[in-house]
C-alpha cells in the first residue's frame, strides 16, 4: 500500500494532479464471512436503548483515493453507505466535508468522522480543529486518517488523536489473528475477548505527548509487513502486540480511532459496524441505541448478517471530482453542496421529509400508553429497571412526535390493571379532542364487572377493554370471563387481546371465543403476538391465523412491530416484516387490519415517525383505499369512532 504525498494545500483538487496507475490489490486472500444473526443480537444486546439526549449533527469527512484498487480505501463508497444510513437516525443530521471541515462545519458539528487520505494539516487547519476539541467536540478517525506526512506533521496529528503515522518508523500489514479487546469498555460491551476482524492495521505509530489520556481498547500481533498473499499461522507472528482500536480524551472532548477500515467489505461486517457506531456514540457522549439498527441495515440474509462480496469489482470507483461529474475548479464548499444534495443531507436538513408518510385523510393511532411513575402509588407497569420506559410519558410528549408524523387522533390503551387508572387517564386528556378514545382495563373475572363497566362507559370516549391481568394468563373459556364479555358486547364495546408470543394454542383459544360470542368485536394486538424473525411463519401458525380470520368479528392490529421483532433494537427495514404482513393481508384483507404504534415502547428502536414510515412502506403499495382503511377507517368500525 503506497501512500501518496499529501495534497497541498488542503483545497487543491485531486483532479489537477497527475494520477499514478492504481497499485495492485492488497491481501486478496481476505474475504468476508457473514455472522449468525443470534451472535449479532448478543453483541448488540439491550444494554443501551432510548433516544439521544439531544439532537446531534455529524460531519463526515472524505476524499478521493488514487492509488488503491477497488475494494480498499473506497472513501466515496463508504461515504455514501454511511451517510445514507445515518440520515435516517432519529434526532441526527449529517453533512459531508471534502478533505477537511470548514469553520462553519466545525461550529455545527457534535462529531466529525474522518475516513480519507488526509491533507497535511497546517496551522490554519489546527486553528479550526483545536477550538472544536476544546469545546468538547467528538472525533472519529478511521484507517488511513491516521497517516499524515511529513514526520513532524504526523506527530502533531498524533497529539490530537492519540497515535499517528511516524514516517520512516511506522509500517502496515494484514491482521492475521483475532483482535484482543477490552470488553469492559462500553464500546466493546457484550463482545468476547477475541474478535475476528478481516482487515489491516498499522504499527510502530507515534504516541501523543499527553499519552496518559490515551486508552488502548484492542491489540493484535503483527505478521509480515505490507502486502500479503496468504494467511500466516499465529505461531509465526511476532510476540509484540500493537494497538488496533483506541480512544483519546482532551478535557470533555472524546476521540475514537479504528485502524481497521481498509477493506470496503469491513463496513458490511456487523461486528465492525457495532464497534464503529458505538465509537461514534461514545465520542458524542451519547448512548448508541439510536444507531444500533444500522448494524443490520441492508445486510440481513435469513439467519446470517453480513456479506460474502469482496467488493473488489467496482469499475466506477471515482478517483477525482470529475469522476463524480464535478467541475475541475470546484471549491470544497461547492463540492460539499453537490454531494450533500445528492445524498439528501446537509446542515439545513433538520426536519425529516414527509415523502414516506401516509397520504390519507386521517391517521388514528389505536395503541399508545400514557402514565406517570411519579404518582403517589406509582404504576404497575413498566418495571422500574427499564431506563427507557420507566419515566413519565404524557400527552405533551406524544403530541410533539405524533402530530408532525400526520396523526390526527389517538386511542389510549390502559397499561395498568388498576381500576382507578382508567379514570386517571380519562381525566388526563378530558379537554383534548386529539384523544378520541380509551381502551380501558377491567378484570374480566370480577363479579362486579358490569357495575364498573357501566360507570366507565358514561364517558363516551371509553370504547372497550383490553383483556390483560397482571401476572395471570386469561382463560378465554372461563364461564365468568365469557359472561362478562357478553356484557361488554351488549354494551357495544370492543375487547382488545394481548397475546405476546403465546403462539398457536392461544390463536385457537381466541378463535373459540370469537365463535362463542360472535357479537363481540375482538381486536388482537401486535400482529397476533408473533415473534418476527424475518422468515416465513410456520405452516401451523398460518393455518391457525386462517381459521381465526374466518371470524368476521376479529380484527388484527398491525402494531408493535418494533417490540415483536426478535432482533433488538428492531430492524427498520420493511423487508424484514413483509412475509408476516403478507399473511395477515391475505387472511384479514383490507378491512380488518388496524394501525397502532405501541408508543412509547417504540422508543427502544426508533422515533415515532420511523414507525409510521415502516408500516406505510407496506400499506402504501396496496393502494389508496387500503391505506385509508388501515390508518383510520377500520379503527372507526372496530371501535365505533365518530370520525369524519
Amino acid at each position: 500500500m503506497k501512500h501518496p504525498r499529501p495534497l497541498l494545500p488542503a483545497i487543491l483538487l485531486a483532479s489537477t494532479l497527475t494520477l499514478a496507475a492504481p497499485a495492485a490489490a492488497q491481501h486478496l486472500w481476505q474475504k468476508p464471512t457473514p455472522v449468525p444473526r443470534a451472535e449479532v443480537a448478543k453483541l448488540v444486546g439491550l444494554t443501551h436503548s432510548g433516544p439521544f439526549s439531544q439532537p446531534r449533527h455529524i460531519v463526515w469527512c472524505w476524499s478521493y483515493d488514487r492509488p488503491h484498487r477497488p475494494g480498499g480505501h473506497d472513501y466515496t463508497r463508504v461515504r455514501d453507505l454511511m451517510v445514507e444510513m445515518l440520515k435516517e437516525v432519529p434526532d441526527l443530521t449529517v453533512e459531508t466535508a471534502y478533505l477537511f471541515p470548514t469553520a462553519e462545519q466545525f461550529k455545527r458539528a457534535d462529531l466529525v468522522v474522518m475516513f480519507l487520505h488526509p491533507p497535511t494539516l497546517e496551522k490554519p487547519d489546527y486553528a479550526l480543529l483545536d477550538p472544536y476539541i476544546e469545546r468538547g467536540g467528538g472525533l472519529v478517525a478511521i484507517h488511513e486518517t491516521m497517516i499524515i506526512r511529513p514526520k513532524k506533521n504526523g506527530h502533531m496529528w498524533a497529539d490530537r488523536i492519540g497515535l499517528g503515522w511516524s514516517e520512516g518508523t511506522s509500517t502496515w500489514g494484514a491482521l492475521f489473528t483475532d483482535v484482543e479487546v477490552d470488553n469492559t469498555h462500553p464500546i466493546f460491551t457484550n463482545f468476547p475477548k477475541k474478535v475476528p476482524i478481516v482487515d489491516e492495521f498499522y504499527w510502530h505509530l507515534a504516541k501523543a505527548r499527553n499519552e496518559r489520556m490515551l486508552d488502548i481498547l484492542a491489540e493484535a500481533s503483527v505478521g509480515p509487513p505490507r502486502n500479503s498473499n496468504a494467511p500466516v499461522p499465529e505461531i509465526r507472528l511476532g510476540p509484540e502486540k500493537h494497538p488496533v482500536f483506541w480512544t483519546m480524551r482532551h478535557g470533555t472532548s472524546r476521540v475514537f480511532c479504528s485502524l481497521p477500515g481498509h477493506n470496503t467489505f469491513t463496513y458490511y461486517d456487523p461486528r465492525f459496524r457495532t464497534i464503529l457506531l458505538r465509537g461514534m456514540a461514545w465520542a458524542m457522549h451519547e448512548n448508541p441505541g439510536p444507531l444500533m439498527p444500522l448494524v443490520y441495515k441492508g445486510i440481513v440474509n435469513g439467519n446470517q448478517v453480513g456479506t460474502t462480496d469482496t467488493m473488489r469489482n467496482w469499475p466506477g470507483k471515482p478517483r477525482n471530482p470529475a469522476d463524480e461529474g464535478l467541475a475541475r475548479n470546484a471549491t470544497r464548499t461547492a463540492i460539499n453542496k453537490v454531494i450533500d444534495a445528492r445524498l439528501g443531507v446537509g446542515h439545513g436538513k433538520s426536519e425529516k421529509t414527509d415523502a414516506d408518510l401516509p397520504k390519507v385523510r386521517h391517521i388514528i393511532d389505536t395503541h399508545i400508553h400514557l402514565y406517570d411513575p411519579r404518582r403517589p402509588d406509582g404504576v404497575p407497569w413498566p418495571p422500574k429497571d427499564d431506563t427507557v420506559l420507566y419515566k413519565p410519558h404524557l400527552p405533551d410528549e406524544f403530541n410533539r412526535v405524533a402530530k408532525p408524523a400526520g396523526v390526527t387522533g389517538v386511542l389510549i390503551v390502559e397499561a395498568s390493571d388498576r381500576l382507578v387508572d382508567n379514570r386517571w387517564v380519562l381525566d388526563l386528556v378530558k379537554d383534548d379532542p386529539f384523544y378520541v378514545g380509551i381502551v380501558g382495563n377491567i378484570d374480566p373475572y370480577r363479579d362486579d364487572f358490569s357495575e364498573h363497566l357501566a360507570e366507565l362507559r358514561k364517558d363516551k370516549r371509553f370504547v372497550g377493554i383490553r383483556l390483560r391481568v397482571q401476572g395471570r394468563t386469561i382463560d378465554y373459556a372461563h364461564p365468568k370471563v365469557r359472561a362478562n364479555l357478553r356484557i361488554l358486547a351488549k354494551a357495544g364495546l370492543t375487547a382488545d387481546i394481548l397475546m405476546n408470543g403465546k403462539g398457536v394454542k392461544t390463536l385457537h383459544q381466541v378463535d373459540a371465543l370469537a365463535r362463542a360470542i360472535p357479537e363481540l368485536r375482538l381486536v388482537v394486538d401486535h400482529v397476533l403476538g408473533y415473534n418476527i424473525d424475518g422468515k416465513t411463519p410456520p405452516a401451523d401458525w398460518q393455518a391457525a391465523v386462517r381459521k381465526l380470520a374466518r371470524n368476521r368479528n376479529v380484527h388484527c392490529k398491525v402494531s408493535g412491530l418494533y417490540q415483536r421483532c426478535v432482533i433488538q433494537p428492531a430492524l427498520q427495514d420493511p423487508a424484514h416484516y413483509r412475509s408476516l404482513l403478507d399473511i395477515l393481508w391475505n387472511e384479514f384483507g383490507s378491512e380488518r387490519l388496524i394501525y397502532g404504534s405501541n408508543w412509547p415502547c417504540t422508543k427502544k428502536s426508533g422515533d415515532y415517525r420511523s414507525f409510521v414510515q415502516l408500516v406505510n412502506a407496506y400499506f402504501s403499495k396496496k393502494g389508496r383505499d387500503a391505506s385509508e382503511n388501515y390508518f383510520w377507517k377500520n379503527a372507526a368500525r372496530a371501535y365505533r369512532l365518530d370520525l369524519e
